[in-house]
Order: C-alpha cells, then sequence, then structure tokens
C-alpha cells in the first residue's frame, strides 16, 4: 500500500514539475521550453506544502462538523433535562426494571382529563423501581381548586406510590389556604378521591378560631373539613370552616 501511494505522489510531482517547465525531452526546442527548473527538492517541497494545505482544509472541515454535532447533542441534553426536571415521570418511566435513580431539585405535575390537579417540588428525590414509590425530600405541593383557589402543603418528606399518585407527607407538615394554617405531623393524599388525610393530632389556626383534634380529613373537591377524636378550640359562632 506504502508502495502503490509513494507512485502517486511521484507521477503527481512529475505532472506538476513537466507541466510548468517542459519535458526535457532530447531535440526539444529551446523556445518552447518553459522556464529553467529550479532543483528537484524545491519541486518536493512544493508538492508537501500543497498535501499540507489539503490536509488542513480536511482537519478543519472535520473540526467544525464536530463541533456542529456537539453543540446538537448539548442543546438536546439540555431539552431533556429541563423535560424530566419538570416531569420526573418520564424518567421513570423510560429506567430499566430493577434500577433505583436519585435526582436533585424535582418537579411533578399531575394531570387528569387535561386539567392540571396538582404540583409537587422538592429538593431531591430517590426512586426504588421495586416498590414502585419516589421518596422526596424538603416536599412542597400544590393543589389547584376546581373554583380557582389553590392549597398549599408542604413538609420535611414526601412519599408518592408511582403507579396511583398517591401521596404521603411527614415531619412538620403544614397546610395553608387563604387565612387558615393546619399543623400536624403526617398527612395522606388520595389521589382517586382527592382527600387529605391525617391520621395524628392536628391544629388549625385561622383569624377567628384556633381548633384541636385527634384526626382530620378534607374533602378538596368539596371544600370541606372533618374533624374526628376528640375536638377542642374556639371559634366564632359566625364562622363558616371550610378548606
Amino acid at each position: 500500500m506504502r508502495g502503490a501511494t509513494k507512485r502517486q505522489t511521484d507521477s503527481l510531482l512529475q505532472t506538476i514539475f513537466n507541466d510548468r517547465y517542459g519535458s526535457g525531452a532530447a531535440g526539444t526546442d529551446a523556445s518552447t521550453r518553459k522556464s529553467p527548473r529550479p532543483p528537484l527538492h524545491h519541486l518536493a517541497i512544493y508538492g508537501a506544502t500543497v498535501a499540507m494545505r489539503s490536509k488542513k482544509k480536511i482537519l478543519l472541515g472535520v473540526l467544525l462538523a464536530s463541533v456542529v454535532v456537539l453543540a446538537g447533542l448539548l442543546a438536546r441534553g439540555y431539552l431533556k433535562y429541563r423535560e424530566f426536571r419538570e416531569n420526573p415521570a418520564k424518567i421513570i418511566a423510560a429506567i430499566p426494571e430493577g434500577t433505583n435513580i436519585v435526582l436533585g431539585e424535582v418537579r411533578h405535575t399531575a394531570v387528569r382529563e387535561g386539567r392540571k390537579e396538582w404540583v409537587l417540588e422538592a429538593a431531591s428525590a430517590q426512586y426504588s423501581e421495586s416498590s414502585k414509590e419516589a421518596v422526596f425530600n424538603e416536599v412542597k405541593v400544590t393543589f389547584f381548586m376546581d373554583n380557582g383557589d389553590e392549597v398549599h402543603l408542604e413538609g420535611q418528606k414526601g412519599t408518592i406510590n408511582t403507579a396511583s399518585n398517591d401521596m404521603q407527607v411527614a415531619g412538620n407538615v403544614r397546610v395553608e389556604k387563604d387565612e387558615q394554617t393546619l399543623l400536624t405531623e403526617m398527612i395522606e393524599y388520595n389521589h382517586e378521591t382527592r382527600y387529605l388525610t391525617s391520621p395524628s393530632e392536628v391544629r388549625i389556626v385561622g383569624r377567628n378560631f384556633n381548633l384541636r383534634a385527634d384526626a382530620m380529613q378534607v374533602d378538596l373537591a368539596a371544600e370541606t373539613a372533618l374533624f374526628t377524636g376528640a375536638v377542642e378550640g374556639k371559634m366564632d359562632a359566625a364562622l363558616q370552616l371550610r378548606m
């Protein structure tokens, strides 16, 4: 292969040489000859320079093509990052069976029949494929009511069943709507019924009331709250308590 390449290079140099300086064959009229022949090593240098320029053009083309491809990959990666950050459930659906993953700063939106029902934001998340659960740290959830109102829930840790979208939030749980605030240690959300339920002691405070109960259930669809067990506190007689 090297021998063939060398013969092709020698042939190219000879052609350039003859074209520029004449073939130098016997009997050739001096008047038809071109400019005097330079030393052969000059012609070799000229050929090497042409070859080097060609290589530089090829390398430049390859470099530009690589830059374009890399820019495309980076743009695609950034768009995927934003998509997965907005909805980590897409990552969960894409990962192989039996895999556990850890995510940082996530946002998950639950939509039913084209309507956004709630949005969860968390500082980090860990997903276990075997248990079909995602565990979130520093959780904030916004529930969207049919009348346009919003209910805000936050806690130290949250767990979502990725198959049903049922949720549990624990640790300094705080639920707020308008001027009403509910405090408890653990609360559960049923995605199908849209019920918020706390099996542990709850306190709900507002401008004109302060209540405590052993347990509580809030119907987000009907915007009503049911307190059970020992219920005590103070409230304005004319106040209608709604969540």
